[in-house]
């Protein structure tokens, strides 16, 4: 594995760590803040440059990024939709068990359905029926435009507290 992969990839994880570090000291709503902003990807496009064999396989990389920020999104989601939902009369253990279990198999389902999808758009022929979702910018301006409504409707309805 080449070098500069490797160090993209420990600078992404070194960010988010220190971006968990400042929500747990500056609290939830500064803390919030400081994660939206865009860091993991800077150090994240750095390897995905060094790894790529030309421009066009970089573009497609950094193109995906929205996708698994949905994905991502729908995780976080589960979340804040699923603990109320379930029975205040289980056990705290049981109701986390829950989430953890449901919103990680949600999102491993919707990771492998992505990455199929995309292995299967990649493979097929020009011209054979894939339209617009044969280049990486329809996907990826779509995800774009549900993570904006995704995040106007979490703010909206923001739970108490």
């Amino acid at each position: 594995m080449d070098a500069a992969v490797v160090l993209s990839a420990l600078g992404a994880g070194v960010v988010a760590v220190l971006v968990t570090v400042a929500i747990e000291r500056l609290g939830g709503v500064r803390g919030g803040v400081l994660g939206t902003i865009p860091t993991t990807i800077v150090p994240a496009s750095l390897g995905f440059w060094a790894a790529a064999p030309d421009q066009a396989a970089f573009e497609r990389a950094l193109l995906v990024t929205p996708l698994g920020m949905l994905l991502n999104a729908g995780f976080l989601l589960g979340w804040r939709v699923l603990p109320p939902r379930l029975p205040a009369r289980w056990p705290l253990g049981a109701r986390l068990a829950l989430v953890v279990a449901g919103t990680l198999a949600g999102w491993a389902l919707g990771a492998s359905a992505l990455v199929l999808g995309l292995e299967r758009l990649r493979a097929s022929p020009p011209g054979a029926g894939a339209g617009p979702w044969a280049s990486p910018w329809p996907p990826a301006l779509l995800a774009t435009g549900l993570l904006v409504g995704l995040g106007v409707l979490a703010c909206a309805r923001r739970p108490p507290g």
